[in-house]
């Protein structure tokens, strides 16, 4: 999600497991992306299609 300037304040992905969307700060996506890389020893930035959606309201 973007403010009126352009400016992303939120990243909001769908999770199918509950049905809804999961919307993060991008201080609190860097971290989950953090924990998530160290649990797994797997790189985002290395994956073909890593993309995250950005919704302007």
């Amino acid at each position: 999600m973007q403010d009126k300037n352009g400016k992303v304040i939120a990243y909001s992905a769908y999770n199918p497991n509950t049905g809804k969307n999961i919307i993060m700060k991008p201080e609190e996506l860097t971290i989950f992306k953090g924990l998530v890389e160290n649990n797994l020893m797997y790189s985002f930035e290395n994956a073909t299609n890593y993309q995250i959606p950005q919704v302007t309201l």
